[in-house]
């Protein structure tokens, strides 16, 4: 009785915020760019978001687009620690994931730390990416049932355009109400979040017929079309509307009550180019209202779009469509007068799943043939499955027919007919089940080949911040925050939009128009593994030129010198093209190794040597040494599970749910524990030139004494000192405790 009293006592501090408190002090403007663009947007207080200094400028906000039903972009900007001219746009995967996970998990300027009982706060991240540059987060975009032609944007006419604008908004996702309570039961467990790791497992693989058919929300993180009171089944992740009777089957703190999105199937995005032109008009918004941080006379001023996993397609489409767009308002085919150019320097992808084509062979490779001697799955198991893409009737040749029908039956690829939809979403179903399920057997993480399922990594700490109603009064938001889409998902898939594009030509073209281009994978994630990405690159420079085709394969690996005292990574680089393979990484690269990815974000958004930082000629340079990248290394011991309150499915192993069930052990701040005294109050700590703490089994270390600038190096270290930080020697406070976690259902990202 004492644990179920425990359980109440320390869940009380997030289930009293509910659904969440009236927006207030947001500014309401017209786009100067276009009249039917409205921006709501408040500053945060100091805090929301701890950033290294108070001088930084903080938006949260919406831009709204009028359409046939509501559309409301969430978007976070954060200003540099230093003044400049450079804007980073940062999307997660999915497709459906929240880029609120990159903010809290990966790249923002803060990380959601312990403050102690029934208390999360904020923290400086050492090595954000706020270190150089202005960053904006997009809670990514949906679509009207609407379907357009790229070719006919031709003009701004306001018929045109609010078809547009009725494409644009973000992505639902299994939410999260903010501590929800239900009114007729008593303090309730809060909500569960399909992760990031379950998100790309439906985004990549077959889903079963039991998820396939769940409810979900339309929105993701905390945009939304109209928000609607609903109920969500903590134990499976349910939502539903109207709000819901409490199951007689299950405890009353296991389903809530609470504000999302609607659950219009309509609302959802289903194509990738739709959700590129969407983004494009959310920066005509966003820019139009803060011209300070847009485009202006500067030739060094420059936009960079990095995108992680699903983004390895939203990446490529999206540059793609924004220098059409460019294209169109210098011929006079768009308006200049009501538009902004988009100047595109650099495109980065970080682990992106970019043409199944390419790398669906390196998945039977990367689980029995990786750098790590782990050996996944039976050889004989590996080799079918390698098999099984390039037989007759195999992946290959389902994703070649695939592309035929599209070009022959939906060349304006609307992705609204049903004969080449069929075409496509079998390519993906077989060449999921037969080349990349095969993996699942392992019981191990898709996004980390040493860590077992659950994963506990990236933390979930975030998820139950932003549910509550400080943090949600904070930044205006009407709507409990999601962070995945399931409804996006299942509109990707029944449209087979993984394997209807051939994005090398795309990037190619980037290139060709003086745009950098950066891979940057770790070597340790499977679902978008580097022997693939690696692939991607190659397949790239031979689409580019004969100088590309020939010189970039024949530059060497470079080690990619992070500090004065390790080596984070090798990278090949010839011209504004690099492949960057970060060791000791998992998926969400920035969340593994901080400052090796900051170090290499920034020399690609500078276009400097990926390896050392120096300025570059890129027409001359290219890096030298092996041709292979061959470091090996063993894979540190896999952390232990902790159960998230508002992730159950995809953290809790089967102990752990069926405390729940019975309402046994105790939650604080977020997390199940068998006793209260098995959890230890949060430790502070300043900003030191070494930090390193350890939840579970799992640490993140990182090393700094000056919070801003890049690095240079001079020298490579010497061997002793030189490879990248173990994940059984990362951080607590971005480890704390286990989140994303692993197969299950769901991205991204």
């Amino acid at each position: 009785m004492m644990d179920r009293l425990f359980l109440f006592f320390f869940f009380v501090a997030f289930t009293l915020a509910q659904y969440p408190p009236a927006a207030v002090n947001l500014t309401t403007i017209k786009s100067p760019v276009d009249g039917n663009i409205t921006i709501s947007y408040k500053t945060p207080p100091a805090g929301t978001c701890e950033t290294a200094f108070p001088t930084q400028q903080q938006y949260t906000g919406w831009v709204h687009i009028p359409g046939s039903y509501p559309t409301n972009t969430f978007f976070w900007f954060i200003g540099a620690r230093d003044p400049t001219d450079q804007l980073t746009v940062w999307l997660n995967g999915g497709p459906g994931s929240s880029s609120m996970i990159g903010l809290f998990n990966e790249n923002g300027p803060c990380e959601v730390v312990e403050l102690g009982l029934g208390k999360l706060g904020t923290k400086v991240r050492d090595w954000g990416w706020d270190r150089g540059s202005n960053m904006l987060f997009i809670d990514q975009v949906r679509r009207d049932i609407l379907y357009f032609n790229k070719d006919a944007w031709c003009c701004w006419e306001s018929s045109v355009l609010a078809i547009v604008y009725s494409i644009v908004s973000a992505q639902g996702s299994l939410g999260t109400s903010a501590s929800l309570l239900d009114s007729s039961s008593s303090l309730l467990l809060s909500t569960v979040q399909t992760n990031t790791s379950s998100i790309h497992f439906l985004v990549y693989y077959l889903m079963s017929s039991s998820s396939a058919n769940i409810s979900q929300p339309n929105q993701v993180g905390f945009s939304y079309d109209t928000p609607t009171n609903g109920s969500i089944d903590l134990l499976t992740s349910d939502l539903y509307t109207p709000p819901q009777v409490l199951p007689s089957s299950q405890p009353s703190t296991t389903f809530m009550n609470g504000t999302f999105s609607s659950l219009n199937a309509n609302n959802t995005a289903n194509t990738t180019e739709i959700a590129g032109m969407a983004i494009w008009h959310m920066l005509q918004g966003f820019l139009g209202a803060f011209p300070e941080y847009g485009p202006n006379s500067s030739t060094t001023m420059g936009v960079h779009l990095f995108a992680e996993s699903y983004g390895g397609k939203y990446g490529p489409a999206f540059a793609s469509i924004w220098e059409e767009q460019n294209l169109r308002r210098s011929n006079g085919t768009l308006s200049r007068g009501g538009t902004i150019e988009i100047k595109l320097a650099s495109l980065g992808i970080v682990n992106g799943c970019v043409d199944d084509l390419i790398q669906a062979p390196f998945y039977p490779a990367m689980a029995v043939n990786n750098t790590y001697g782990l050996s996944a799955i039976n050889p004989t198991r590996a080799r079918l499955a390698s098999a099984s893409f390039s037989s007759e009737g195999g992946c290959a040749d389902l994703i070649r027919q695939c592309r035929t029908a599209v070009k022959s039956q939906d060349p304006g690829n609307e992705e609204d007919v049903a004969v080449v939809n069929n075409i496509c979403s079998h390519a993906y179903s077989s060449c999921s089940t037969n080349v990349i399920e095969p993996y699942f057997d392992a019981g191990r993480s898709i996004y980390d080949i040493a860590h077992y399922l659950p994963d506990p990594f990236p933390p979930s700490t975030y998820l139950e911040y932003l549910n509550t109603a400080s943090v949600q009064a904070a930044i205006g938001s009407p709507v409990n925050f999601t962070q995945t889409n399931q409804q996006v998902i299942s509109a990707f898939t029944s449209t087979g939009d993984y394997e209807r594009n051939d994005l090398i030509p795309e990037i190619a073209k980037l290139l060709k128009a003086g745009i950098r281009v950066g891979f940057m994978y770790g070597d340790r994630d499977y679902i978008c593994n580097w022997l693939g990405g690696e692939a991607i690159s190659l397949a790239v420079a031979a689409a580019t030129s004969p100088s590309y085709a020939s010189i970039f394969p024949e530059s060497g690996y470079a080690p990619i010198i992070v500090n004065t005292s390790y080596i984070g990574g090798v990278v090949r680089q010839y011209g504004n093209l690099s492949f960057s393979r970060i060791y000791d990484a998992g998926h969400s690269v920035p969340a593994y190794q901080p400052e090796t990815a900051f170090q290499v974000f920034a020399r690609i958004m500078t276009g400097t040597s990926v390896s050392t930082g120096e300025i570059i000629n890129h027409s001359l340079y290219n890096t030298t040494g092996p041709l292979n990248a061959t470091h090996t290394n063993s894979l540190p011991p896999s952390p232990s599970a902790t159960c998230w309150q508002r992730n159950i499915p995809e953290t809790c192993n089967g102990d752990q749910k069926q405390q729940i069930v019975e309402g046994e052990g105790v939650i604080i701040n977020g997390i199940l524990y068998d006793d209260a005294k098995d959890w230890s109050s949060a430790t502070s700590s300043a900003t030191s030139s070494s930090q390193s703490q350890t939840t579970g089994r799992v640490t993140v270390t990182t090393t700094t004494q000056i919070l801003t600038g890049f690095f240079t190096a001079t020298a490579t270290p010497s061997p002793t000192k030189s490879f990248g930080i173990m994940s059984s020697e990362l951080n607590a406070n971005l480890l704390a405790v286990p989140t994303l976690g692993m197969l299950l259902l769901s991205l991204l990202t």
